[in-house]
């Protein structure tokens, strides 16, 4: 089941509790943007915050009377999303020592593409470092190397197919362009283009956004979003521990990631995080649950995911190195990439599938009764 139109703040979309506003913001906000926006948040929306999988903010409950009033008040706190199509950088992009190549400037390339592209068409540029984006799925990939940049189209890194290797930058940008330009001229996406066998990218250890980073300058710490949700109230109470850091970046990773403090700072954010039922230790058990919005939030989900995942998190036992992803209909939204078990809502009941793996059959009833409770 193929999903439409994504939600951004220009057009916001409609789902269960109201309007969702969507927001890329690659350069990150201040701490005063950041609780400014929790404020608009709570003044325009139900109070209600997200970081979705792939890094973008979102706002929830926003109202077809209010969705004007809360585009106003962020234009006035200068918090304006990339423009064009999405084109993701890690978190940490410019920052990272161990980044290979600045990944922005041939992202702000692969922005200017003025073709009409199908809602879901998304691009990454990976300079690789700590943060790297192989787990995060994309039409089109360019991954930075010792050697230059790889251009790939497809999916995650592993099932992505290369179709060229460039020394120099610029070539990788028009070759990246020109892929965009034949996404737009046939109307589809990457996994529609025929390209024939190729082989895809290896896949570099997983990647954690929770955590302290060592930067060019300063500190970066990670607290991840408890299954991507948080009380704009919550976030506000962050971004004033936070005050001093020179921005706070939307994480791949339902995360946020705080950057340019001091030793002081960053201990004062952690205790302030914790506070707040963040996440901040990276072998949190709540990170290897996924969840969709549900219901009620969700007006197509037949399951309130959340409460569930909440219920679950830490006390059931899953396969090594596998997920539980908790799903509210059959479109499966969230997916996690890699082995999963996945409880999902569906019109005759829930059902219990696995991923990549095999789901034990205690694990596999212990799912049902909690989506039946």
């Amino acid at each position: 089941m193929r999903r439409g139109a994504c939600p951004s703040l220009a057009a916001p979309m409609a789902s269960g509790d109201g309007l969702i506003a969507r927001m890329a913001l690659p350069e990150g906000l201040s701490p005063g943007q950041l609780a400014g926006l929790a404020a608009a948040a709570t003044r325009y929306g139900n109070g209600l915050v997200e970081v979705t999988a792939r890094g973008s903010l979102q706002v929830r409950g926003l109202r077809p009377e209010t969705a004007g009033g809360f585009a106003d008040t962020l234009a006035g706190l200068r918090i304006l999303p990339a423009e064009g199509p999405p084109v993701l950088t890690g978190p940490l992009a410019g920052l990272d020592p161990e980044e290979i190549a600045d990944p922005r400037p041939l992202a702000a390339a692969l922005r200017r593409f003025d073709g009409v592209l199908l809602p879901k068409v998304s691009a990454v540029v990976d300079g690789g470092g700590a943060l790297h984006l192989d787990a995060v799925p994309a039409d089109l990939r360019l991954r930075a190397t010792p050697k230059g940049w790889v251009v790939a189209v497809g999916g995650a890194a592993a099932a992505a197919r290369v179709i060229g290797r460039y020394p120099v930058a610029e070539d990788a940008v028009a070759a990246g362009l020109a892929v965009l330009a034949r996404l737009s001229a046939a109307g589809v996406r990457a996994r529609d283009l025929d390209i024939g066998p190729a082989a895809g990218l290896p896949m570099r250890d997983p990647a954690c956004p929770v955590g302290r980073f060592a930067l060019v300058d300063g500190i970066g710490r990670g607290v991840a979003l408890a299954f991507g949700k948080v009380e704009a109230t919550a976030l506000a109470a962050l971004a004033g521990a936070v005050e001093g850091a020179a921005a706070i970046r939307p994480a791949p990773g339902r995360a946020v990631i705080a950057v340019g403090l001091s030793d002081a700072a960053d201990r004062r954010l952690v205790a302030a995080a914790e506070r707040l039922g963040l996440v901040t230790d990276p072998g949190d058990a709540r990170l290897r649950v996924v969840a969709c919005a549900g219901a009620p939030a969700c007006g197509a989900a037949l399951l309130p995911t959340r409460a569930i995942a909440g219920r679950l998190a830490g006390r059931v036992a899953l396969p090594a190195g596998a997920r539980l992803h908790l799903s509210g209909c059959p479109k499966r939204c969230a997916q996690p990439a890699g082995p999963a078990v996945t409880l999902v809502g569906t019109p005759g009941g829930p059902m219990v599938t696995g991923e990549g793996t095999t789901v034990a059959a205690a694990l596999g009833a212990r799912l049902l009764e909690e989506a039946r409770a």
